[in-house]
């Protein structure tokens, strides 16, 4: 099923604010963003920045964002996860209720991992690092190809993170 995927604007910012409010993301992609002016004064530095962040659709109707980033361009996260030099990370969340559950995940981001990510990074080697408690998305991330690897402690958040690698075709590291 292919998705299309286009980078996420600040017109899309009410949309993405709804979103983070739905229970099933809060459940585990919560930056304690609670008003539009939250997260726009989150998002307002990364429109110059590093990370690609973009929105997926189906049918034309948007449903889910997906960002993207060098792990190096993030020397705190890259010394805390110790990955390869190019490799690039990937974080998602299916912000629409009714796509949620629907076995949409996997396929979802095993296209973005091959349309954008690999293109725009170079990268050949993409994690993800769901909550250890989130089977869901373990699930569907092994569906699309991530296999798990290690847990990581992130210092910044003192969280854990369940580190799932996906090696695409072309050179190897992490």
């Amino acid at each position: 099923m292919p998705f299309a995927f286009r980078r996420l604007v600040p017109a899309d910012l009410p949309l993405l604010h709804r979103w983070l409010q739905e229970p099933h993301v809060r459940a585990f992609y919560d930056d304690g963003l609670r008003t539009l002016a939250d997260v726009d004064a989150y998002y307002a530095p990364e429109w110059d920045g590093p990370n690609l962040l973009y929105l997926a659709s189906e049918d034309g109707v948007p449903f889910a964002y997906l960002q993207a980033y060098r792990i190096a361009d993030h020397p705190a996260y890259a010394a805390a996860v110790q990955v390869g030099a190019t490799d690039a990370a990937i974080d998602m969340l299916i912000g629409e209720p009714d796509r949620a559950g629907r076995g949409l995940g996997g396929p979802l981001l095993r296209q973005f991992a091959e349309e954008v990510v690999a293109p725009a990074t170079g990268a050949h080697v993409i994690w993800i690092g769901p909550s250890p408690d989130n089977t869901r998305a373990i699930c569907a991330y092994t569906k699309a190809g991530f296999v798990p690897v290690k847990t990581v402690r992130i210092p910044t958040t003192g969280e854990d993170e369940y580190f799932m690698r996906l090696a695409l075709d072309g050179p190897r590291s992490g």
